[in-house]
């Protein structure tokens, strides 16, 4: 007579990211290229763009508007979120020693936008 409770955490291979709370979302961050693939340096003017990257987790109210419809994101989205808004996550691995890997947790709200996989 065991009851199954719905696992809290998202897993993968390399690590474990929790479940984030209602109306977050867990963001990898795209990086930044310093340099062309030919070698050349680019100045810091032209690396500064709005930060991306893409829902690795998603909270159970995660929703956006978009205009009078309500759309759902999903795990693989890249989403556009303002600079300096949420906080860093450094999900632990199988031992539970934190990853070198690091995760931004935002509120969906701070979601500017976002181009879905499906």
């Amino acid at each position: 007579m065991g009851t199954t409770t719905k696992s809290k955490e998202f897993t993968s291979s390399a690590c474990r990211l929790p479940l984030p709370g209602p109306d977050r979302i867990i963001v990898k961050p795209v990086e930044v290229a310093d340099r062309t693939k030919g070698g050349i340096a680019l100045p810091e003017v032209s690396q500064k763009r709005l930060p991306c990257g893409t829902v690795m987790a998603i909270g159970p109210e995660a929703s956006v508007d978009v205009g009078p419809t309500t759309k759902r994101l999903m795990v693989g989205d890249r989403v556009y979120y303002f600079a300096g808004v949420g906080h860093m996550l450094a999900p632990l691995d199988k031992d539970n020693f934190p990853t070198a890997e690091l995760f931004d947790v935002i509120r969906v709200a701070d979601v500017m936008a976002f181009d879905s996989i499906s």
